[in-house]
């Protein structure tokens, strides 16, 4: 049997109590390293991975095992607006996100296998792994939003539907819709003053460096430039 999957059964007592009085390291001890405006994950003292950085390691609560996973390495977790507890892990083939209880991931949206939307009757959250795979979660005051985009510079682009209507044509219904940027590097959250109406479900967006592009039916191509701190 694999030693690691023999860890994560039988979890000896005497092993976790030797490292749990000396090791300090935790999600929380990892942000200490972070620039105070990067923004922070959401967690509790009681909670500790460990080993760190090792395959089919575990997370802990009280120093009772919770969860591990035989071929991927837990990296970060936080507590979600729902107190759900999600993890991001890391396997030979790239990141991915878990949540305990497991269930709960289905009731969420994933985008691009980057991104976790979870969402709320008023508003929503979004969560994604940064730099040091360091869990993130972003607050919005709307529910609808959709459409992220990321420039890979630290720029992740969206919007989210300001209102619907029907429109003048046989089952045609029309949007208006606002666009946000998301900034990670002081976790701030802009909004494009120009609202864009149209009648189709989604918003043209792309990205030139750090300008967004966003294009409408007619074809006209509006550019904001996104400054960045």
């Amino acid at each position: 049997m694999n030693k690691l999957l023999v860890f994560s059964i039988f979890r000896p007592a005497f092993f976790l109590a030797v490292f749990f009085g000396v090791v300090v390291s935790s999600v929380s001890a990892q942000t200490k390293a972070q620039d105070k405006n990067q923004p922070k994950p959401i967690v509790e003292p009681q909670f500790l991975i460990f080993p760190e950085n090792r395959l089919g390691n575990a997370l802990y609560k009280d120093k009772e095992w919770l969860v591990s996973f035989e071929n991927c390495t837990i990296k970060n977790f936080l507590l979600s607006m729902k107190n759900t507890l999600i993890l991001w892990c890391m396997d030979g083939k790239g990141g991915n996100f878990y949540t305990l209880p497991k269930e709960e991931i289905n009731k969420m949206e994933r985008v691009d296998e980057k991104y976790l939307i979870e969402r709320n009757q008023n508003n929503a959250a979004f969560y994604y792994a940064g730099e040091n795979d360091l869990l993130h979660q972003v607050r919005l005051k709307f529910k609808s939003v959709t459409g992220f985009l990321n420039n890979n510079k630290g720029l992740i682009a969206m919007y989210h539907v300001v209102k619907s209507w029907s429109g003048d044509q046989p089952n045609q219904t029309m949007y208006q819709y606002q666009v946000h940027v998301y900034k990670e590097k002081n976790n701030q959250l802009q909004s494009i003053p120009k609202l864009f109406i149209s009648s189709q479900s989604k918003l043209n967006m792309t990205w030139d460096d750090q300008i967004l592009v966003v294009k409408t039916e007619s074809g006209d191509a509006y550019q904001f430039p996104i400054k960045v701190p």
